[in-house]
């Protein structure tokens, strides 16, 4: 029985270093994204602005100058929902990088503490049975109820999910449309 608690909380205690060093990965992951997405971003800024000076400094007359003007607000607007877009996406991956990793671990945490309770079932001196197999019941209702939390939890983020998409295709729809009115007419 010693050997075999000792085997189990020696793997367990590899599984949490084997998750950490995974959660660890996973944030550096996405931290090189989102630098990598904000250096893009700083990038194509610094020619906007460079073209659009340089574009300013060729117009003769000011009401030239402002329908220039006028037309550079739908561009950033879409660039900058481009850029809410993507740091949404890596936060999402991110997020389900993480639930996933944290659900394999919960995994494994639970099948390890079944086995060391079957194990103190079968060794156990006479009435120790009944502590192991109520330590089972009380582990199984708190499997369920984190079952259901954690359902529950992934229907709120898919809905979060969702009214940020439909929030971006409004903002996008207004964008277009805007940039319509604007357009000289022909």
């Amino acid at each position: 029985m010693h050997t075999a608690v000792t085997r189990i909380i020696d793997d367990s205690r590899k599984a949490r270093l084997e998750a950490l060093l995974a959660l660890a990965q996973t944030t550096f992951t996405a931290a090189e994204h989102v630098s990598r997405l904000n250096l893009d971003v700083a990038r194509s800024l610094i020619d906007d602005v460079s073209n659009h000076a340089q574009a300013q400094i060729e117009l003769q007359d000011t009401p030239a100058l402002f329908a220039f003007q006028l037309n550079l607000a739908a561009p950033l607007i879409e660039k900058g929902l481009a850029y809410s877009r993507a740091a949404f996406e890596i936060a999402r991956n991110t997020q389900n990088e993480l639930l996933r990793s944290f659900d394999d671990h919960q995994s494994d945490a639970r099948r390890s503490l079944n086995e060391l309770l079957d194990k103190s079932v079968r060794t156990s001196p006479m009435g120790g049975d009944i502590f192991a197999l109520a330590m089972k019941a009380a582990l199984t209702s708190a499997n369920h109820a984190y079952e259901h939390l954690n359902q529950a939890a992934r229907q709120l983020n898919d809905l979060a999910e969702a009214k940020v998409e439909a929030a971006t295709d409004i903002a996008e729809i207004s964008v277009r449309a805007a940039k319509a009115a604007a357009s000289p007419v022909a």
